[in-house]
């Protein structure tokens, strides 16, 4: 589908609405700064503006296709942005064989990334480590064409400065088509640097919901209350707004969501949305999961966990949901999934595959305090909603006025430069 309505027209025949979207290492084909070149006086005027129109050629034609979402950055550097440091060693092998660079991190104050690479000269006590590219001039210009156009903007995959850059962007625009697709809660890790990498943390996704954007955590993070960390702070803000008030409040969430900033509550303010007197518009307690797999990375085995879980009863695995858009599709009774002469049961395999999501989620929704199930199967309305306030946007919607956006503070630990 390609709008809002369409989605909504394709699921209330029960059928999946699915909205494409961009996720390459170069998309566009751009591999270099070209402003930056330019001003640098490395490259003509005329030479920056042939390459610049190629790539607006691109995404005027990737639109046209049906394309309505994009990376800008994905897991190598590109002329757009740095992209998020990841600790294998592959990564940085495939940036130079592909840009002619390993990744070149430096230190930060972020205590929880951790670059864990042969010969990387880094200091590692008391700081983390950043990659050093941040969002480039080029890649600026690239977020203002797809604000035109009126793209989702996807923030996953990149370096925190360059993040930091596009929300800054995307906040001074007051744009809600964001999303972070595939992310996890840098706040829920204690400092390990076999498992951190640049990510999201909580005031930057607080910052990317009162935009009225999405959150949507990983498949596997979800085990560990990702998901219910994102819903339970979105609906705060939620309660916030409907109350009216126009200053930040500080909700005590527990001590599981303070692992740094101080051990204070994070800042959660309103959201202009759910105070403007269009119901229709309002942000919703939805919150999906992304999955990421590619079949190369693992699906929950439950196997650290086992014992925290219950048993999924597949004699009485019904539905699992009563329905948001199609109640009058008949209920489907849920058994063991085959596939060939293989019978697979997530009691004692884990999720296999795809195919055993729901088995995953009814065995996650049947113990309490892991995920939020109400928020998770409201999650295609919050996209949808997310959708059409992106279809709207213009000049006056939503309002600019300042006194709807009271701002987290999240430059507790960035150096946002």
């Amino acid at each position: 589908v390609t709008s809002a309505a369409q989605a909504r027209q394709v699921i209330s025949e029960g059928k999946m609405a699915v909205f494409l979207s961009l996720e390459m290492d170069t998309v566009f084909d751009c591999d270099k700064d070209y402003i930056g070149m330019y001003e640098a006086g490395e490259i003509s005027e005329s030479e920056m503006n042939s390459k610049l129109a190629a790539v607006e050629a691109q995404i005027d034609e990737f639109y046209a296709l049906g394309i309505r979402s994009v990376f800008p950055t994905h897991a190598l550097n590109n002329g757009f942005a740095g992209c998020q440091l990841y600790k294998g060693e592959v990564f940085s092998i495939m940036n130079y064989l592909n840009r002619g660079d390993f990744y070149q991190p430096e230190a930060a104050l972020n205590p929880r990334v951790y670059y864990k690479q042969p010969k990387a000269n880094l200091d590692a006590s008391l700081q983390g480590h950043q990659n050093s590219i941040g969002l480039t001039k080029t890649g600026e210009w690239l977020i203002h064409k797809l604000i035109d156009k009126k793209f989702v903007i996807e923030v996953d995959h990149m370096s925190d400065k360059a993040l930091n850059a596009v929300i800054d962007i995307l906040w001074e625009e007051k744009y809600p088509g964001i999303i972070a697709s595939h992310t996890r809660l840098l706040d829920l890790f204690e400092a390990d640097p076999e498992r951190c990498w640049e990510q999201m943390d909580i005031p930057r996704m607080i910052k990317i919901m009162q935009l009225g954007g999405i959150i949507s955590p990983m498949l596997w993070e979800t085990m560990e209350k990702h998901q219910k960390c994102v819903a339970e702070y979105l609906q705060e803000m939620i309660d916030i707004s409907a109350e009216g008030a126009a200053t930040v409040a500080y909700p005590d969430l527990g001590e599981e969501y303070q692992k740094y900033n101080n051990g204070l509550p994070y800042g959660i303010p309103t959201t202009w949305y759910n105070q403007n007197g269009d119901e229709s518009d309002d942000i919703i307690l939805g919150v999906p999961f992304g999955t990421d797999v590619n079949g190369a990375c693992f699906l929950p085995y439950f196997d650290n966990c086992n014992d925290d879980f219950t048993r999924v009863d597949y004699d009485h695995f019904d539905a699992l949901y009563p329905g948001l858009y199609a109640p009058n599709v008949a209920s489907v009774k849920i058994d063991r999934q085959t596939t060939g002469n293989r019978t697979f049961d997530i009691n004692n395999e884990g999720v296999a595959h795809y195919g055993l999501i729901p088995d995953m989620i009814e065995r996650l929704s049947t113990t309490e305090g892991i995920i939020d199930v109400n928020a998770l199967f409201s999650s295609a309305e919050a996209y949808i909603r997310m959708f059409e306030r992106m279809e709207n946007y213009s000049d006056t919607y939503p309002a600019r006025d300042e006194a709807y956006w009271p701002t987290a503070d999240t430059e507790y630990w960035h150096d946002n430069k």
